[in-house]
């Protein structure tokens, strides 16, 4: 019998390597997600994303990618897929990470994007590889502890998604942003956009401007 209230075990840095390796040889996926979602196989790459199950808490293969703390451990490991019920899920009893982690990823950059949801920030990376963007995974798992992290940075830029849990994460995170001293912008998609429909988000704006080369405000 299993103890529930246990963590589920973490996948070795060897496995995961190697499910990176395997989604870069799966041409149809990548062609699929490429098409759905504006993901190219390097950014893939970049980010260490793979492909399995990892005995997450649903049923087939999926796209996974590792969730590291500050201090670059790996303490969890989340599975996506966009054409699912449950879009993403993690493994029981690990902790929700900012990802890509920003201090593995992008450790020199001077300005940072925060987003809404690990498939924009993949979405970001595909279309703008130059440019510093992490992702809060879901609009309720905010913690306060990731603007002192994000507070580092010269300028954090914030861009989520354009429905009422957006506004509430972008609230959320700005009020504790400014309490850790973060220089930060808020962007709103009107304010460049015009009306958007309800949870536009920074994917629906790199499938509406292929050829921007950066995000949608310098």
């Amino acid at each position: 019998m299993t103890d529930d209230r246990k963590p589920a075990e973490l996948p070795s840095i060897d496995h995961l390597h190697r499910a990176v390796d395997r989604l870069q040889e799966l041409d149809r996926i990548l062609g699929w997600i490429g098409q759905e979602r504006g993901w190219k196989p390097e950014a893939l790459r970049a980010l260490q994303v793979g492909w399995g199950n990892f005995n997450l808490p649903v049923r087939g293969d999926r796209f996974i990618f590792g969730m590291h703390d500050e201090h670059g451990q790996l303490v969890n490991l989340r599975g996506y897929m966009p054409t699912s019920s449950i879009k993403t899920v993690g493994l029981r009893g690990r902790p929700v990470m900012l990802w890509p982690c920003p201090e593995r990823t992008w450790p020199t950059s001077q300005e940072i994007w925060l987003v809404e949801g690990e498939a924009d920030a993949i979405a970001a990376r595909s279309a703008w590889p130059l440019t510093g963007v992490t992702s809060v995974p879901g609009a309720a798992t905010w913690k306060a502890d990731f603007a002192r992290r994000l507070a580092r940075y010269a300028r954090v830029h914030v861009l989520v998604d354009a429905d009422d849990a957006g506004d509430m994460l972008a609230d959320r995170a700005v009020h504790d942003l400014a309490a850790a001293g973060a220089h930060y912008e808020l962007h709103h998609w009107t304010d460049f956009a015009g009306p958007v429909p309800d949870k536009y988000d920074l994917t629906d704006w790199i499938r509406d401007h292929p050829h921007e080369i950066g995000p949608p405000i310098d």
